[in-house]
């Protein structure tokens, strides 16, 4: 995914359209979500359309690969999430839902240094 940037901003600031009656078409220049290739123990990443448009209100369940949940996550105004707790290194299955878009299942690995950023996108 790339961040689409004007020559005012940052080239790590993404510019993300709000509707002409929030701003009168002034793209709205919000910060860049942790997308590096960093590992850390903690889960988090974007959830975006097929446009790259941010999606609110993402329910992400997470499950063990034997189906247990080990927890849920919603996506902030953003499309961002961030889970706080560290799961232990292991593989886990995301499960993105929202009503109106189709999501395929993600299949993660943690492991001992932990997991990079994601980028979720809807099918």
């Amino acid at each position: 995914m790339y961040w689409p940037t004007n020559n005012a901003a940052s080239k790590s600031t993404p510019i993300i359209n709000q509707p002409d009656s929030i701003n009168q078409g002034i793209p709205k220049i919000l910060p860049k979500p942790n997308l590096s290739t960093e590992k850390t123990p903690n889960l988090s990443g974007i959830v975006v359309d097929q446009n790259n448009k941010p999606l609110a209100d993402v329910l992400i369940s997470v499950k063990d690969t034997n189906n247990n949940l080990k927890t849920i996550i919603k996506t902030n105004q953003l499309g961002q999430f961030y889970y706080q707790s560290p799961l232990h290194p292991d593989n886990y299955i995301l499960s993105p839902q929202k009503d109106n878009y189709q999501f395929n299942e993600e299949l993660i690995n943690i492991d001992d240094q932990g997991i990079a950023p994601l980028l979720l996108i809807t099918k």
